[in-house]
């Protein structure tokens, strides 16, 4: 419920933020025709005729680019592409705002948009993830850029703990595939690469659901490959580390197993 809320105050939050770029601007010396222009498509994009809206934006942008309300039409361009499903052109649009725009306030804004269009873009576990490595990285930069903004009660910008909940969301989903891999490569009998993407969860994803499974596996390979004091360390760092985890039974009665010939060895 909490998550649902910083998302429809976030969602203010822009549609506040859009009404600054038309308003604000009406003070400067910025010409009536790009306010008017500007206000056209505003209206459009409030309608929901998005394709449209994106054409009068496009007449914004090539007459009037050098006015006041230029960053405001970006982002717009941006909102418009991300309703319809176009993330690749939305993460262009925001990214123009970012960085040509970069004093504006909507820039803050932008920068995390970039990380929602490539959330968006972001598979199944089971296909490519540039695009999930992509929206981590985005959204590890707005933390470190905006990380630190606190709102008038002192509590974290809704922005900060959206990214913080996609970011273990999208790890979870890289650990997911490279925990499949492993799993194939084992029943492939190829346990040296099992332990490999093992290591990867436990190097990189060792705060999701698919830590201890990943360790689980390991220690099975490593007795099938019969390198029985390596699975000896590992069993000893899954009893202190998951002591919690179901998986813990298990590995206890693989240690009572193998405890002979570690010493064997």
């Amino acid at each position: 419920m909490k998550f649902k809320k910083n998302i429809v105050a976030f969602s203010v939050f822009i549609a506040g933020l859009l009404l600054w770029g038309c308003g604000s601007s009406s003070n400067t010396s910025a010409p009536q025709t790009a306010q008017t222009a500007f206000a056209h498509a505003r209206e459009l994009y409030t309608k929901g005729d998005y394709l449209e809206a994106i054409q009068a934006l496009d007449v914004v942008k090539l007459q009037y680019g050098g006015s006041s309300i230029a960053d405001s039409a970006e982002f717009l361009l941006g909102e418009c592409n991300f309703k319809i499903d176009k993330f690749l052109l939305a993460a262009y649009e925001y990214n123009t705002v970012r960085r040509i725009y970069s004093s504006s306030p909507l820039a803050r804004i932008s920068q995390f948009k970039i990380a929602e269009s490539y959330y968006n873009l972001s598979p199944d576990p089971g296909l490519d993830q540039d695009y999930t490595q992509r929206a981590i990285d985005e959204y590890q930069t707005y933390l470190e850029l905006y990380g630190n903004l606190r709102d008038a009660s002192g509590q974290p910008d809704s922005m900060t703990v959206i990214a913080n909940e996609r970011i273990k969301e999208l790890h979870a989903k890289l650990a997911e595939k490279n925990y499949n891999i492993a799993q194939l490569y084992f029943k492939m009998d190829s346990y040296t690469s099992a332990i490999i993407y093992c290591d990867i969860i436990q190097d990189k994803f060792y705060d999701t659901q698919y830590a201890d499974l990943a360790l689980y596996l390991k220690i099975q390979s490593l007795i099938e490959l019969k390198r029985y004091i390596e699975a000896g360390r590992e069993i000893k760092k899954f009893t202190t580390v998951y002591a919690a985890s179901p998986l813990l039974p298990k590995v206890q009665d693989i240690q009572t197993t193998i405890s002979d010939k570690i010493t064997q060895q």
